[in-house]
């Protein structure tokens, strides 16, 4: 691992330690203006709607935390606003990558870094055609029109200029 994805890293796992998970496992799926980590967890911890409390459980989830994008979304706005706006459709039922239902979703911060918890989904095996990409794009747009005139989302996430 470079040095400099080190710090972020630490964070992330500083952050899903803290809030019960047992990390095992940090791998970096992308490092760019956020750095977006795998993180494996053997959790006692019951599943939501599953696994009994108390039985040990292997999980996965996604931890993105603001690198570059801290220097122009200062105080972590971007990533509150991104949970806030994901949360609504994912509610909803848009196709949409969820907040976290494992931890808490945050934002959290830690050590100079903000950063939020994700579901991990598995990528296509194949890229969407233009056609379905802009499909699921366009339900996207109708789910926040909807639940901007229902103020859903809160704090007007879901609102004006979020698409």
């Amino acid at each position: 691992m470079t040095g400099h994805v080190d710090p972020p890293l630490r964070a992330a796992v500083a952050v899903a330690r803290e809030l019960g998970a047992r990390v095992d496992a940090a791998e970096v799926l992308k490092e760019g203006s956020n750095l977006v980590l795998r993180i494996g967890s053997s959790t006692a911890a019951s599943r939501p709607g599953g696994t009994r409390a108390g039985a040990p459980v292997r999980v996965e989830f996604v931890a993105r935390v603001a690198t570059g994008t801290a220097e122009w979304r200062p105080g972590g706005e971007g990533i509150a606003r991104e949970l806030a706006v994901a949360g609504a459709l994912a509610r909803v039922g848009a196709p949409v990558v969820a907040p976290s239902e494992l931890l808490p979703p945050g934002p959290h911060r830690r050590d100079g870094f903000t950063l939020g918890f994700w579901e991990l989904v598995t990528p296509a095996a194949r890229p969407l055609d233009a056609y379905a990409a802009g499909r699921r794009l366009r339900e996207c747009h109708e789910a926040l029109a909807r639940l901007a005139g229902e103020g859903a989302a809160g704090g007007g996430a879901a609102g004006g200029d979020a698409a």
